[in-house]
């Protein structure tokens, strides 16, 4: 299948997750629970817009779905493919990860906005300098890399 058929996918995958949120809004819910299917949801809608091949998208869901994916040996080859300069890569953007939550959490509970210590100039600038010392520096044919 071409690129444009898995976006047509994506886009379906994406429509809806935001179906469903607006129908699950008159249903409470904990304010948790929202939040992990919220970041399921946009974490594996990705995967649409991030691969190209239609066979590697199909077995990437299909390892996310399967528990033996998580456990022995599969789980061993899994941390062996990020050896070296892309394991640091890794292991850094995870951080960078968590920290931004971490961030975005004391950001509501201080002032009510997500991103206020976000917004700061100075972590700004952190931030920028950051991903442009990890950006890839072989081409990548991630669709938001061509704009």
């Amino acid at each position: 299948m071409e690129l444009a058929g898995i976006l047509f996918y994506g886009g379906w995958f994406t429509g809806g997750g935001v179906l469903m949120s607006r129908l699950s809004s008159r249903f409470p819910s904990p304010a948790i629970l929202s939040w992990l299917i919220t970041q399921w949801t946009v974490f594996f809608g990705w995967l649409f817009f991030y691969q190209t091949d239609m066979a590697v998208l199909s077995s990437n869901v299909e390892t996310i779905f399967l528990a033996r994916s998580y456990v022995g040996p599969h789980f061993s080859a899994l941390l062996t493919t990020f050896s070296g300069g892309d394991g640091i890569v890794l292991v850094v953007l995870l951080m960078m990860t968590g920290m931004v939550l971490v961030l975005e959490w004391f950001g509501m509970k201080n002032s009510r906005d997500p991103y206020a210590i976000l917004k700061k100039s100075g972590v700004l600038v952190a931030l920028i300098v950051v991903t442009v010392i990890l950006a890839p520096a072989a081409k990548n044919n991630f669709i938001y890399f061509a704009f």
